[in-house]
C-alpha cells in the first residue's frame, strides 16, 4: 500500500502549492463538535466550513479532496446532523469523507450507509473500541497517532490487532 500525503488547509493558494509539490489529498477539516473536550490544549482545530469544500474543489486539479466531518450526531439548532453533513460534503465535491472518533459498529455502518458509495469512506481509528471493529466496517483504515488525541489504550490494541 502506498503512503498518501495529506495537507490540511482551507486556503486555495496553499492547496495549489501543496498539490504542485505532490500532495495526494487536500484535507478540509470540519470536525469541531466535542473536539475541545477530546483534545484540550495545544492541538489543531480547524473550523473549516462547507464553503471551504467548494472553494478547494474549484482549486485543485489532481489531488483528492478529503473532508473530515464531525463524529456521528443528531441535528440540533447549532449543527446539521451527520447525514446532512455527508450529503452537503458530497454535493460540494468531496472525493473522500472521513468519520472521526467512532466507537461502535452501528456508528460506522450508519456513516457508510449515509455515504452510500457516492464517494470513498475513511474511518479514523482513535479509540480502542474502533480498533476492535475496524475490519468489519471500513474501505480504508487511517490510524490517528497524533499527540493528544489518542486514547492511551489504542497503541496496545493496535499492536495486538495487527500482529495477530
Amino acid at each position: 500500500m502506498a503512503i498518501k500525503l495529506m495537507y490540511i488547509t482551507n486556503r486555495p493558494e496553499i492547496a495549489e502549492i501543496a498539490e504542485s509539490v505532490g500532495v495526494d489529498r487536500i484535507f478540509v477539516d470540519m470536525e469541531y463538535i466535542g473536539k475541545e473536550e477530546r483534545q484540550p490544549g495545544d492541538t489543531v482545530k480547524s473550523y473549516h466550513t462547507f464553503e471551504d469544500i467548494s472553494t478547494i474543489r474549484r482549486t485543485i486539479k489532481k489531488a483528492e479532496l478529503l473532508v473530515r466531518i464531525n463524529p456521528v450526531h443528531e441535528a440540533s439548532a447549532e449543527y446539521y446532523g451527520t447525514k446532512r453533513e455527508i450529503d452537503e460534503a458530497v454535493t460540494r465535491g468531496a472525493d473522500i469523507i472521513m468519520l472521526p472518533y467512532f466507537k461502535t459498529v452501528e456508528e460506522a455502518r450508519f456513516f457508510v450507509s449515509c455515504v452510500n458509495r457516492r464517494v470513498k469512506t475513511m474511518l479514523l481509528v482513535e479509540t480502542p473500541e474502533a480498533v476492535e471493529i475496524i475490519e468489519t466496517v471500513s474501505d480504508e483504515v487511517t490510524i490517528s497517532l497524533f499527540k493528544g488525541n489518542v486514547d492511551k489504550n489504542v497503541c496496545s490494541c493496535l499492536k495486538y490487532a495487527f500482529l495477530h
